[in-house]
């Protein structure tokens, strides 16, 4: 549980990259926001249905719960963590499919590790 809290703060900024990388400079704050207001809804509703498993599960309240009770209610956070890891690959796919479709070589760029800043955002400190 330890691992999978610490890596939550980076794994949550690896949504952001998509948003950063492949959105029109004009639309940045926009594309940011939905990903902030995304993962606030996602974890408010995780802590919304682990009380939801826990209050049938044991009815006489917090002091009568088994560390079996904690568990169960715990992983109602796997299907949100898959959903985000199917949606973060599906969206970087499409963000590459477009880099190919609109800027030709800049993939092959990146993999050989070069940099590509998008037209509009700018070159500094690159």
């Amino acid at each position: 549980m330890t691992f999978a809290t610490a890596s939550g703060g980076p794994a949550s900024m690896v949504g952001f990259d998509p948003a950063r990388s492949f959105t029109p400079v004009q639309a940045i704050g926009r594309a940011n926001g939905l990903v902030n207001v995304g993962g606030f809804t996602a974890s408010l509703l995780v802590m919304a249905f682990i009380g939801i498993v826990l209050d049938p599960v044991e009815p006489g309240g917090m002091d009568a719960y088994a560390l079996d009770d904690y568990k169960l209610a715990m992983a109602v956070q796997y299907p949100f963590w898959i959903f985000g890891i199917v949606q973060i690959v599906r969206y970087r796919r499409r963000g590459l499919d477009h880099l190919r479709r609109v800027h030709p070589g800049a993939v092959e760029g990146l993999r050989a590790g070069r940099p590509f800043v998008h037209p509009g955002i700018g070159s500094e400190g690159v």
